[in-house]
């Protein structure tokens, strides 16, 4: 009898050393040789077979920095906290092509691959955490929701969350402080944008009564401008967290591909589609009047909605054609080519916003 008592306590002895360790586990780091490029305000990484070249985009046009740097499909990174992370591809599956993270600090890099695809990262402003959802198999039904990694301790943040996160509507408003939309599984009217302090370990509803749902979040100081739905129309709407008053911006954008708060002007790029347009063009907003403009037309005729949009410290929004870089030029309000040759490229910026 006691025999059976002290194999039963072993076993649950086991089973719980094991939970804590799978909970605990921090993942490794090695020691790069891999020559990192010096990445500055505004990155572009051109296709180039099964490899991307890496420029630094400047207003007179793209220098080279990089070339043969893997199959990047998506980065991020902070100058401030000197830290990187690309999502690079392995192979392709039915539904979804398996990757993993790299992520590089310090000379070392930490590779992050308990997932079978991973999307959308996107680091705080300090460098020291990153935020991605994934999925894990090849299937559409296999997604993990948000997740975000802590660069210093080498370990996942527990989120302390019931909220189920709607896709990519998520964004850094500080270094701590991550907004995300999305809802409490079983709870009625519980879709709304809430804000989770990871320092202070506390979630809270950040935006409440939408009327809609939330397809689009741009983070503006500490206001929000969103793009919402009700199934009928879409709207983009400006939410005063102060006040908690929500202006109406307009009902013309049916889409929001990639936006960026200008804080040299006051203003918000984006790229998007109005309704009933074919095409996907660039646009502003005035945070003084809530103007919007269309700031595109036949130069180019589109715009690669698949890319980022960027923004230097000058103020300076660059942006992708089918093609081509182009540059708008916030002092003069001009429109300019800055890539001289035709390719597959994808911008990023250091400001993550």
């Amino acid at each position: 009898m006691k025999v059976r008592k002290l194999i039963k306590y072993t076993i649950l002895l086991i089973l719980i050393l094991s939970m804590v360790t799978a909970c605990s586990k921090k993942v490794k780091e090695v020691k790069t040789d891999i020559a990192i490029p010096k990445y500055s305000e505004v990155t572009v990484l051109k296709k180039s077979g099964s490899n991307n070249d890496a420029y630094n985009a400047k207003p007179d046009g793209l220098y080279k920095i990089g070339s043969s740097i893997g199959d990047v499909t998506d980065m991020t990174y902070s100058l401030l906290g000197k830290s990187i992370a690309q999502s690079v591809y392995l192979s392709t599956g039915q539904n979804l092509n398996k990757n993993l993270i790299n992520i590089y600090k310090d000379d070392k890099m930490m590779v992050l691959d308990d997932f079978y695809f991973a999307s959308d990262l996107m680091m705080n402003s300090s460098g020291d955490k990153l935020a991605y959802r994934c999925y894990a198999s090849d299937s559409l039904e296999s997604a993990q929701g948000l997740k975000i990694f802590d660069l210093n301790s080498r370990e996942e943040i527990n989120l302390n969350s019931k909220v189920s996160v709607s896709g990519n509507v998520y964004s850094w408003l500080d270094e701590n402080s991550i907004l995300y939309y999305g809802n409490i599984q079983g709870v009625e009217n519980s879709d709304k944008i809430y804000i989770n302090n990871l320092k202070d370990k506390k979630e809270e509803i950040y935006c409440d009564d939408l009327k809609g749902y939330c397809l689009y979040l741009l983070p503006v100081k500490e206001d929000i401008i969103y793009l919402k739905t009700n199934g009928d129309s879409n709207e983009i709407d400006y939410f005063n967290y102060k006040t908690k008053n929500k202006t109406a911006i307009t009902t013309s954008i049916s889409n929001i591909y990639s936006a960026k708060y200008n804080r040299k002007t006051n203003e918000v790029f984006f790229t998007g589609k109005a309704n009933n347009d074919e095409f996907a063009a660039l646009y502003k907003i005035s945070l003084e009047s809530f103007k919007v403009t269309r700031l595109t037309f036949d130069f180019p005729k589109t715009i690669d909605s698949e890319s980022h949009i960027a923004v230097d410290s000058s103020g300076n929004i660059f942006f992708t054609g089918v093609d081509s870089v182009f540059m708008y030029d916030s002092s003069n309000q001009s429109l300019d080519l800055i890539s001289s040759r035709t390719g597959e490229y994808r911008l990023y910026d250091n400001l993550n916003n």
